[in-house]
């Protein structure tokens, strides 16, 4: 699934706004995990040493659903200011 904009706002923070980009997580999958496939795709076009792509890389690539939930909450906290 796709989707056409979507802006991600912090307090404090430049909006920074997402196009094109493939959900976040794919529904959960029949042994209750979440496939992060998607967004180690989105992570790999960051720099090296970034510490977004740093974490999410180190991930197996499915992860239970609650824990892909709680993860995401701070992988948006680790998203690029700018924009």
């Amino acid at each position: 699934m796709t989707r056409e904009s979507t802006t991600v706002a912090r307090a404090g923070a430049r909006t920074t706004t997402f196009s094109s980009l493939p959900s976040p997580a794919a529904p959960p999958l029949a042994n209750g995990k979440v496939s992060i496939g998607p967004v180690k795709e989105i992570v790999r076009k960051l720099p090296l040493g970034h510490p977004l792509r740093v974490v999410v890389l180190s991930e197996p690539d499915e992860i239970d659903g609650n824990e892909c939930f709680v993860k995401l909450s701070v992988w948006l906290r680790l998203l690029p200011k700018d924009g």
